[in-house]
């Protein structure tokens, strides 16, 4: 079962989701349970999605 909340986290996540959403929909009673359990899927969320916004603004600019 945690498999299944991790990817679905993992998922919301690297779509742009913040950690709050992901607490209410997973709902988690708080936000450090959510926070401390995924914290580190955020961080390589973030540099995932820094990535495709460098990638897409030098496909723009040329």
């Amino acid at each position: 079962m945690h498999a299944k909340r991790l990817s679905c986290a993992s998922w919301l996540l690297y779509n742009g989701e913040d950690l709050k959403t992901v607490q209410e929909i997973l709902r988690h009673s708080k936000y450090e349970l959510t926070a401390n359990t995924y914290g580190h899927v955020v961080m390589k969320a973030k540099t995932f999605l820094k990535s495709g916004i460098i990638f897409r603004y030098q496909s723009i600019t040329g």
